[in-house]
């Protein structure tokens, strides 16, 4: 275990106490901890911490690429499982891997070297015994043609599942010259969404197909399409409500004539299908949603270069849309659903938390060290 010596912290204990208290039987663990990455000053290396509430007991649990999955879909819900790409233990290997919560039972499951990574994404079940994940199954045909041969290759990605136990492999899609990429459970363990793309003449690289399937594989259905000429997101992955009926991502906005990677944040009902544009703001970026543990409104990062980034709220249907702090990066809930930790926008070396109105910011923790980002409570 690896602990820091240079924490300190203004932990404001009563408070924090009685979130835990009154959250502790609904949802144990999920109070416990938090996690963040961090990035490694002068080098591109990312490593996955996790620590106590009170900045005692951090722990850096894996060194990592966050390219191919977001953090929160690294953790099992319990927060007592982590999954990530390992670029480092084996030179000039890359392997699928997990290890404990407490950094023991580190375990190599899948070698992905040959794969092609920027089409590699991974999610770990719920209750950390399964991952899904997309991987390249590109194969090249070869065709006689007179005197010679015509070599072509066919560019194809398709969804699988690996068994954490055993670390067996199943393929649960094989659509052929079709891409699935960015697998993602629901908080319930039972469907995975996930997006296609079909190349074309006209169009490639353009995954605007959002389907969701049983966990085993099947009752495969299209619920959303994007049209043509809207990318899919900033590869954020999909943001599930607690209730596993809903889903809300971030998607390029294309309305507007002058169009400069402007987003808004979408959500799609899984059982009814179809889109609704949640924040509709078409010359600001609007990132990553984070739904309160009621699932009744979404946290999201919103700015423009001239005006900062901000964290805002709004009810799960888009209205009463509220402006916060001006943060220094996206938000996540705490678990009792009143406030909201975040980096500290001018000393991204601290956790800060603030209540759903924006007011009674606080200091959680500060690591002289170590550049926070994205930290969260564990399961969120």
């Amino acid at each position: 275990m690896v602990t820091s010596n240079k924490i300190s912290h203004t932990f404001i204990v009563s408070t924090l106490a009685g979130i835990l208290l009154l959250t502790s039987a609904c949802a144990p663990a999920k109070a416990e901890k938090l996690i963040f990455t961090s990035h490694s000053i002068g080098t591109n290396d990312t490593y996955v911490y996790s620590m106590n509430l009170d900045g005692n007991n951090l722990v850096k649990l894996a060194k990592c690429s966050l390219f191919y999955a977001q953090p929160f879909e690294m953790w099992s819900a319990d927060g007592q499982k982590l999954a990530f790409i390992d670029p480092e233990t084996e030179p000039g290997k890359t392997w699928l891997c997990v290890v404990d919560a407490n950094r023991n039972n580190r375990r190599q499951l899948l070698e992905i070297t040959d794969s092609i990574m920027s089409n590699f994404a991974f999610s770990m079940a719920p209750d950390g015994k399964k991952i899904v994940m997309s991987r390249d199954v590109s194969h090249i045909i070869e065709t006689p043609e007179g005197g010679s041969v015509h070599v072509e290759v066919t560019h194809d990605s398709d969804i699988f599942k690996v068994d954490v136990a055993s670390g067996l492999v199943k393929q649960l899609t094989d659509t052929p010259d079709v891409w699935e990429q960015h697998p993602s459970f629901s908080p319930d363990g039972k469907k995975i969404a996930f997006i296609t793309r079909i190349d074309t003449e006209d169009e490639k690289n353009n995954p605007k197909y959002v389907y969701v399937m049983d966990a085993n594989g099947s009752n495969r259905r299209l619920v959303g399409y994007h049209a043509k000429g809207m990318p899919f997101p900033l590869f954020q992955g999909f943001h599930w409500s607690p209730d596993s009926k809903k889903i809300a991502y971030s998607v390029f906005n294309m309305s507007t004539s002058d169009y400069e990677n402007f987003t808004d944040i979408f959500i799609i009902d899984v059982d009814k299908g179809g889109l609704t544009n949640l924040s509709n703001s078409p010359y600001v970026v609007d990132t990553n949603p984070a739904w309160s543990p009621d699932g009744s409104k979404i946290a999201y990062f919103s700015g423009s270069l001239d005006e900062g980034s901000f964290t805002w709220i709004m009810d799960a249907d888009g209205r009463n849309k509220t402006k916060l702090y001006q943060t220094g990066g996206p938000s996540s809930w705490t678990p009792d659903a009143k406030g909201l930790i975040f980096t500290n926008r001018l000393n991204v070396y601290e956790i800060m938390e603030m209540n759903t109105h924006g007011e009674n910011r606080r200091s959680l923790v500060k690591i002289e060290d170590l550049k926070i980002s994205e930290p969260a409570w564990i399961g969120q």
